[in-house]
């Protein structure tokens, strides 16, 4: 019966391994899929599988305006087979981001974009009159921008023909173990029952702890993974086979770091990263020093453990590593092999990720390169990889004949793949059409936006999804252009559209809704605006629910308008509920927390509650500065922090408090920009104001007149502001207080000094 058992075994392995195979050219693209093809350390009775990782699945409460990518730490690979939408489910209708020129597009990640959500504008110059009423914006994203909308109902036709593109929901099954060798015999797979009954008999046979009765257990383990996944059985049976190879074998043994990559495979699947990282390097360092840098086995290991740190958020050692396995298997498998390719796509997805945009565009060219020599110029794989490759041109500024031609080619090709109406597809079009009014070319933008909604219009319908879409991007297009009243007409034809196709509660038309307030807002009529802020709001309160993302967006869009259109009270009565959510739900550091914790201090200081103002604007200024660390170079985004707060300590009478952070502000403004920027001199006129009220009026004069000299250059003789720093400088030298402090010597502190020198200002000490 044993002898039987075993002969059913050795089919069963071979079964195993052929379904592996097919496992691995179907699996989902965010599979961790070794790069080896073959194990070594057969066993007569139960060959030891390696697990592949499963990662994370991504949280459902996305940081607002963040792509899932970016919120869930998951790295598709480039150019991956996965199709844009899961096979047999709709087109994904969350809002894409509305990209900057160059910038690269989603194509063959399968990444989510959030709402278009860019950091607030600096106006171009200084208000009128005193700068103390004034608040800088907070770097953070502002969500009243407009996002493209697809409610696209085509379900791509699954890709069986190439490698990593299986199941694209989460709960698909992707582990799959390395590949064994082929052996001869009947094709059927093994099961729990039959696993469980080998790993009996090889106890009975041999011992509890023998070589085989561990490989069997391993084998049941891989079995109750592939079913139930994380299942405390499974966890059980690997911590026994590593104890029990520890202490047949050692430490360094190969069976042994066979095991300890088994469990930390495991570990990380269920979650328990601590434990997993460190079984990774364990087994990593192992498989180097007992098999060499370039064995299959060891790039395995790399491959895991470079997967494992991108998805923990440590880009920067998973880039490390992931540069080693590709130079092992670039040495090993050769160029076109796919466990080069893979490791190619993840370090371009980090380099991207960093902003290497130029370096991941050269990877990017040999991953095409070795994807048309592998599946053909023409397959999706391909097809991908040449769109990603176009976008990380025009990111790198390669702003040419040459990245247009392969835009030109990305699109052709995709077009005739995935057809007119793949979300994809349209995606790539708005990309390329932004490429080209970068490249100065916006009559064929235009064009070529407009051409691809009259093809679609035609062939799907005047309201189909895809067609809208195009509607969305000419919109936003014309408006961008400076062309409001053709955009008007087009975010009106899109609400209109999905009113009558989806319904007016439907989310694809709240967000064109949203769309059209956006817009109306930006053209200066918040009265209009404001009623479909609130539409919007009420119906995702029925929706959605108060928790959801889009449903804080829209909370923060209303408070926003209402604020602008002088409705303060009722603004502040809904950023204050607002505030708290947003920090619930997305930390108290995130962007979103910051940018409403600036606009409720500003709401609160306008309307005299100076405590609670300054509580706001610290909150956001301690922020920035931790975020800066202790880099002398002071960041925009921490000088407007610093302004906003010194603004309030000065409305409060305590010049004293916010004497060193107008000064830490100026120099700020002044390297960001320069001398003579209006904001680098809003804030040397506020220090001077500061230096003034505590008596300093020597210090005083000298900055008052670097700051008229300043707008005098950069803004005019005649301005108005030019006009009141001077009027104030007059009023200074002409007080009686000024008189008499000139007959005594003046001092200038060494910090007003240094400020004035790089001011390039009058010298203080001959002054």
């Amino acid at each position: 019966a044993l002898a039987k058992l075993a002969a059913e075994n050795a089919a069963a392995e071979n079964a195993s391994s052929c379904a592996s195979e097919q496992a691995c050219k179907s699996s989902s693209p965010d599979a961790r899929s070794p790069p080896s093809q073959k194990s070594p350390n057969a066993s007569v009775v139960a060959e030891t599988y390696e697990f592949c990782v499963t990662p994370p699945a991504l949280p459902t409460n996305l940081p607002l305006g963040v792509a899932s990518g970016a919120a869930g730490g998951v790295v598709a690979a480039v150019g991956s087979g996965a199709p844009a939408v899961a096979n047999g489910a709709h087109a994904a209708s969350e809002p894409r981001q509305l990209l900057p020129n160059g910038s690269r597009s989603p194509v063959g990640h399968g990444r989510t974009k959030g709402a278009r959500s860019p950091p607030l504008s600096r106006p171009p110059s200084a208000p009128r009159g005193s700068s103390l009423s004034r608040s800088r914006p907070p770097s953070a994203p502002q969500s009243n921008s407009l996002s493209r909308v697809h409610s696209l109902q085509r379900i791509p036709a699954p890709n069986t023909n190439c490698r990593n593109s299986g199941a694209g929901t989460p709960d698909a099954k992707t582990r799959s173990p390395v590949q064994t060798p082929n052996r001869s015999g009947a094709a059927t797979p093994i099961g729990i029952a039959q696993a469980r009954q080998i790993m009996k008999l090889a106890q009975m046979q041999h011992g509890v702890d023998s070589k085989e009765a561990l490989q069997a257990a391993s084998q049941l383990a891989l079995q109750l993974e592939e079913q139930q996944p994380s299942s405390e059985e499974a966890g059980t049976l690997l911590r026994r086979v590593l104890a029990g190879f520890e202490t047949l074998y050692g430490s360094e043994h190969e069976e042994t770091l066979k095991a300890v990559n088994n469990l930390a495979v495991f570990l990380d699947n269920s979650g328990d990263g601590e434990g997993a990282v460190e079984l990774y390097h364990r087994a990593v360092a192992g498989r180097r020093r007992q098999l060499g840098s370039s064995n299959p086995y060891t790039l395995d290991s790399l491959y895991n453990l470079a997967s494992f740190l991108v998805h923990s958020g440590d880009a920067a050692e998973a880039e490390e590593v992931f540069r080693e396995a590709h130079a092992g298997c670039l040495s090993t498998f050769g160029a076109n092999h796919h466990g080069t390719l893979d490791c190619l796509a993840r370090l371009i997805d980090l380099l991207e990720a960093r902003g290497a945009c130029r370096e991941a565009s050269e990877f990017c060219r040999q991953l095409q390169q070795g994807r048309q020599a592998t599946v053909g110029a023409h397959h999706p794989e391909s097809v991908r990889t040449l769109a990603s490759l176009a976008s990380l041109l025009a990111a790198a500024d390669e702003v040419n004949e040459e990245t247009e031609r392969v835009y030109r080619d990305a699109l052709s090709r995709h077009e005739q793949q995935f057809g007119l109406d793949d979300p994809a597809t349209l995606e790539l079009t708005y990309n390329f059409a932004c490429f080209l009014e970068r490249f100065g070319k916006p009559a064929q933008a235009e064009a070529l936006l407009r051409q691809g909604h009259a093809a679609c219009e035609k062939a799907f319908g005047v309201n189909s999804g895809v067609a809208l879409g195009y509607i969305d991007d000419l919109a936003i297009h014309l408006e961008a252009a400076g062309r409001t009243a053709e955009a008007e007409e087009f975010f009106k034809r899109s609400l209109a559209g999905r009113e009558q196709s989806l319904g007016p509660s439907h989310e694809d038309t709240l967000r064109s809704c949203g769309n059209l307030a956006v817009f109306l807002d930006n053209d200066g009529r918040g009265a209009e605006a404001l009623q479909l802020y609130r539409q919007v709001l009420e119906a995702r309160q029925t929706t959605l629910g108060a928790s959801h993302p889009k449903m804080l967006e829209s909370s923060y869009n209303l408070a926003v308008c209402l604020a602008d259109q002088g409705l303060t009270e009722e603004a502040v009565a809904n950023f204050v509920p607002l505030f708290k959510s947003l920090e619930e739900h997305l930390g108290p550091e995130s962007e979103w927390v910051l940018a409403c914790a600036d606009k409720l201090g500003e709401l609160l200081r306008d309307t005299g509650k100076l405590e609670a103002a300054e509580e706001m604007f610290r909150r956001v200024y301690a922020s920035r500065a931790r975020e800066a660390g202790a880099d002398e170079a002071i960041s925009r985004e921490v000088a407007d922090a610093a302004y906003n707060l010194a603004i309030c300590l000065t409305q409060q009478g305590r010049s004293g408090e916010a004497e060193p952070l107008f000064r830490s502000c100026a120099i700020g403004y002044m390297r960001a920009d320069s001398a003579h920027d209006p904001y680098t001199l809003d804030a040397v006129f506020n220090l001077a104001t500061c230096i003034e009220d505590q008596g300093r009026l020597a210090e005083a004069e000298l900055l008052y007149q670097a700051t008229a000299d300043g707008r005098r250059k950069s803004l005019g003789a005649d301005d108005a502001d030019t006009k009141h720093v001077e009027s104030v400088l007059l009023s200074l030298r002409s007080s009686s207080q000024m008189s008499a402090a000139g007959k005594g010597k003046a001092a200038v502190s060494e910090e007003i000094q240094k400020l004035l020198k790089e001011l390039g200002s009058v010298d203080a000490q001959s002054a």
